[in-house]
């Protein structure tokens, strides 16, 4: 039975208390890069926007014409992997001048140069699971993170080692809840 000193704690980014680490695990998790910290690996996880007020700026894409100012948005959702969950649309017209202009507490529109772009994202609440889904001009808010790969031409094979169990396995040790925040999913060790 392998019992870690306490002292190997601190070998691992943040120090979570990973009992569950084997010994190899514990230096694979403490010695190799990471994925993506800090924007210099493969990634880079950014939030998105909240609205100050979703009842007012945010619609099922079934709720309102088609084009004109609603675009649409990744706002999370439940577990799936490669896509889905494109339920939603944000007023977004003239560059989100009506969210802008009502100055609601709360608002923030935060990544706004990355909205519209093809990249990746996750929902937030993994509940155990990292679900990684390809996403093609959407918005996004703060429970449908997005990951924006380092290169643009690996966008695919990105989404694929993420949907793995060994992302989602980590994602698990390195959180504190059953939400996988950014800097979790960017402390999972380069392959």
């Amino acid at each position: 039975m392998f019992r870690p000193a306490q002292v190997r704690f601190w070998t691992i980014p943040h120090a979570p208390i990973a009992y569950a680490l084997s010994e190899s695990l514990f230096d694979i998790v403490s010695d190799q890069p990471q994925i993506g910290r800090n924007g210099v690996g493969w990634l880079c996880v950014r939030d998105g926007m909240n609205t100050g007020n979703n009842e007012r700026f945010v619609r099922f894409h079934w709720e309102h014409p088609c084009g004109g100012e609603w675009r649409p948005l990744s706002k999370g959702g439940g577990y799936r992997k490669w896509f889905g969950n494109d339920l939603y649309s944000v007023r977004w017209g003239d560059d989100a001048a009506a969210i802008r202009a009502a100055h609601l507490s709360g608002t923030a529109l935060r990544n706004t140069e990355r909205f519209f772009q093809p990249t990746l994202c996750y929902t937030l609440m993994g509940r155990g699971s990292l679900g990684v889904r390809l996403l093609d001009g959407s918005a996004f808010d703060g429970t449908g993170l997005v990951i924006d790969p380092v290169d643009a031409d690996s966008r695919v094979e990105l989404a694929a080692l993420l949907n793995t169990r060994v992302p989602a396995f980590l994602c698990r040790l390195f959180s504190q809840s059953s939400k996988f925040r950014g800097g979790y999913v960017e402390r999972v060790p380069i392959p």
